[in-house]
């Protein structure tokens, strides 16, 4: 499976969705069973899955806290919760659903506790424990790397910007060849308007298994602002065909061609994005549209 849909998905681990529930549904809690209020902890978890995926994260936070109140001992509901403190900051918070969660994890089913862990401690500025647990994180999960990319996406959505920075940073001593980590190094330079550097470090990521769409569409961000339009539409157009369901590569395609000013193409990908769900694409399109009435005039 490629990286990219790893990281679209890796919210999976945390979930919900609106769905009614059976009144007739009891809870599941260990031995035996205990009657809730019409929900199951199995159907609350799935559902919050699902919430998160759709982005709504304070929804699936509210659901992973319903499990917690139906049994404290639940080790998924710990996990988010004490991940959802770890992304407002709070450490002491975070480390202690965090601990609990690993003390219920009979079967070490949440792998990313760990990383978790070295992260609170990290928000603590405990850096010899944070030091000391990110090294473990590869004894837990082959794959670590993963565990962290979970804080960078949040940290990102809750648009804590030098927070992501801190982490990515972490990432990056702990995975130097990481790619998802070296595409957002690259794409914090390109926030720095620094382009040329990160054109460096995106060409160093070797390998078609690490080039995924998200590294073509940060690629093709880059090229764009270089005004080298030719190669930013080939790198958009790569990352659109490799992930077609994806409204923001198709919008991607329409900034490019809006700046090589073929406006009826730019029109139609921009339509396509926003059918899609895609927020950005409708300012994009109004700008669109008022670029096109001034070229007439």
């Amino acid at each position: 499976m490629k990286k990219t849909i790893i990281i679209l998905n890796l919210i999976l681990l945390y979930a919900c969705n609106s769905n009614e529930i059976k009144e007739t549904e009891i809870v599941r809690i260990g031995n035996p069973f205990l009657k809730g209020k019409g929900k199951t902890i199995d159907s609350l978890k799935n559902l919050s899955n699902k919430e998160a995926v759709n982005g709504n994260l304070k929804r699936a936070d509210e659901l992973s806290y319903e499990i917690y109140q139906l049994d404290s001992t639940n080790a998924y509901s710990l996990s988010r919760l004490g991940f959802s403190e770890l992304i407002k900051g709070e450490g002491k918070k975070a480390l202690d659903f965090i601990n609990k969660s690993i003390k219920y994890d009979s079967i070490k089913e949440f792998s990313h506790n760990i990383a978790f862990k070295a992260c609170a401690f990290n928000e603590l500025e405990n850096n010899d424990s944070a030091d000391y647990y990110f090294k473990k994180m590869p004894d837990y999960n082959k794959q670590g790397a993963v565990d962290l990319w979970q804080v960078l996406i949040c940290l990102n959505a809750n648009m804590k910007f030098d927070k992501m920075i801190e982490y990515n940073n972490i990432l990056l001593k702990y995975y130097p060849y990481d790619s998802f980590a070296n595409i957002n190094k690259a794409n914090i330079l390109v926030n720095d308007t620094r382009y040329n550097e990160a054109l460096v470090i995106y060409d160093k990521i070797k390998g078609e298994e690490n080039r995924s769409p998200y590294f073509y569409a940060s690629r093709g961000s880059c090229y764009m602002y270089l005004k080298q339009y030719d190669k930013a539409l080939s790198d958009m157009t790569k990352a659109h065909e490799m992930e077609p369901s994806n409204a923001q590569y198709i919008m991607g395609i329409g900034r490019v061609n809006q700046k090589m000013g073929n406006y009826k193409e730019s029109e139609k990908n921009y339509k396509i994005s926003m059918a899609k769900g895609d927020t950005v694409a409708v300012r994009l399109y109004n700008t669109l549209l008022e670029e096109m009435r001034q070229k007439k005039k």
